[in-house]
């Protein structure tokens, strides 16, 4: 959201001469401080898999069973996102110059963050997380 209201040029999106129309200058002191705040990403990533490996390690039974579907899918998510990271330090993401190769491991990368919400939803249908069973008898 903050670099979407961002005032100034839209020369990243390739439009040099095209100012940015929902860009608000009164947000641009808030803006940058937000902007500053987008380099926490990567350490919060690193502490909820560091959190999910320790977690997973304490689980017992069910809650292991549970852990290992949501464990798998955010190994499976790292591993391509790092995969495509790797393979588009030359290139541009979605741009009209990136190789076909290129492009397709961009796209499954993105794609695979779906892994995440299926796999909860494995762990809570198939081991009854929550008594899921109760509450969707009821309603």
């Amino acid at each position: 959201m903050a670099i979407l209201f961002l005032p100034g040029n839209l020369s990243d999106a390739g439009y040099p001469n095209l100012m940015n129309p929902l860009g608000a200058e009164g947000l641009k002191p808030l803006l940058q401080v937000l902007q500053t705040l987008i380099l926490l990403i990567p350490a919060t990533i690193v502490a909820s898999a560091v959190s999910l490996v320790l977690r997973f390690g304490r689980a017992r039974g069910l809650e292991r069973l549970q852990l290992k579907w949501l464990t798998t899918a955010a190994a499976s998510v790292a591993v391509l996102y790092l995969i495509a990271i790797l393979a588009s330090l030359k290139f541009a993401w979605g741009a009209a110059t990136t190789p076909g190769s290129v492009a397709v491991i961009q796209g499954a990368a993105m794609i695979s963050f779906l892994l995440i919400p299926v796999s909860i939803g494995i762990a809570v249908l198939r081991y009854r997380l929550y008594d899921i069973d109760l509450v969707i008898n009821k309603t």
